[in-house]
């Protein structure tokens, strides 16, 4: 047996979502994030970062529940308001990945093969 610890590389896209009081509208997105990263085999490809700028609504458990599912995602409260851009910059500033992809809270994904078509474009042509 293999005893040495796997070092897990840095995803090739970090998917950033800021939010404050949308739960709702958050959970929906972070569905169908789930759902897209498993179905196409992304894990290795994508993660998810989410800050929660202190909301006032159900977000805290929203995030519970997700912390539970996806335990490799990335999900802070600020423990202020900060206001939008400095949301915004302390998500980019967390990202380890190659790409950013800031989506906003009440997103959603087009089609079922949105993740892969992305990750397959970035591989494909490389951009900077």
């Amino acid at each position: 047996m293999d005893t040495r610890r796997q070092v897990r590389r840095r995803p090739l896209l970090d998917i950033c979502i800021p939010t404050r009081n949308r739960a709702g509208y958050l959970d929906l997105l972070l569905s169908q994030l789930s759902e897209g990263i498993s179905n196409s085999d992304l894990s290795a490809d994508i993660n998810v970062i989410v800050s929660d700028n202190s909301s006032d609504d159900a977000t805290s458990d929203v995030l519970a529940l997700w912390r539970e599912r996806e335990e490799s995602w990335t999900l802070t409260t600020t423990p202020g308001n900060i206001g939008a851009a400095a949301n915004y910059k302390l998500l980019i500033k967390k990202s380890a990945a190659d790409f950013v992809w800031v989506f906003g809270d009440d997103d959603e994904l087009v089609s079922d093969t949105s993740l892969k078509d992305v990750v397959w474009l970035l591989r494909e042509t490389d951009p900077d």
